[in-house]
């Protein structure tokens, strides 16, 4: 059997090395799989209907012309270590995002059927029933709140008292970091300017698919903090 020449096996990038020292990042996710899959026949079908004629293949000058040198084995393992790695890292990317704030998100990564900020936000309505929500009520209180209809908006000096919950964007990520996918696309989002056992706290009912599902939480909604009241279908 020929010996490769040394250049053909040498890694001058180190890439093998660290690939080899990374954990198994485990079998590639199908999404991203059919996106590779999908974009190499798309690029093969431009190069095929591309003209060529003008193309001059590159050649070792110790090769003949039209003498193609073989791929390394390594070589293509390093390739395809990298798309493996390059799926892993964007998962990463995203997952550190989304623990990595403050307060309640103000945005989130949609799912393929989540509608627009703008669309959400014109969703959302804001009272102040001056209703003190109870653990013991909150069920009745909250589809009580859900479906009247003469409660105020609240006035300025409330909206200064709730902070920058009261903005929708603020509102919309708090409701998204514990509702999750029924901020996907909503009929509606209530919310209650109110108190809940006497201390401030923002009452939220999400009418998704016809199904409304409440919960409580205080006016900063902290990731450090727990739902005055975890939602419950009401």
């Amino acid at each position: 059997m020929t010996t490769p020449p040394e250049d053909f096996e040498n890694d001058p990038t180190g890439m093998r090395d660290l690939l080899r020292s990374l954990p198994d990042p485990g079998p590639m996710p199908p999404e991203v799989a059919d996106r590779i899959t999908a974009a190499l026949v798309l690029e093969q079908q431009q190069r095929a209907s591309s003209d060529h004629s003008n193309v001059t293949p590159l050649t070792r000058p110790d090769r003949p012309a039209g003498t193609a040198r073989p791929a390394s084995r390594k070589w293509l393992q390093v390739v395809g270590g990298l798309v493996a790695a390059a799926a892993v890292a964007a998962v990463a990317v995203v997952g550190v995002n989304s623990l990595h704030h403050d307060n309640a998100p103000t945005s989130a990564v949609p799912s393929p059927t989540s509608v627009s900020g703008d669309q959400l936000a014109e969703r959302v309505h804001v009272q102040s029933s001056g209703t003190n929500y109870t653990p013991a009520n909150f069920n009745a209180q909250a589809a009580s709140m859900a479906t009247d209809t003469s409660a105020t908006k609240p006035d300025p000096s409330l909206i200064t008292d709730f902070g920058s919950i009261t903005k929708r964007a603020a509102l919309l990520g708090c409701a998204r970091s514990i509702a999750g996918a029924l901020l996907d696309d909503p009929s509606s989002i209530k919310v209650d300017l109110a108190t809940f056992e006497g201390k401030p706290a923002v009452v939220i009912v999400v009418t998704n698919a016809g199904k409304r599902t409440a919960f409580a939480v205080s006016r900063t909604c902290s990731r450090n903090e727990q739902p005055y009241a975890a939602p419950r279908v009401v």
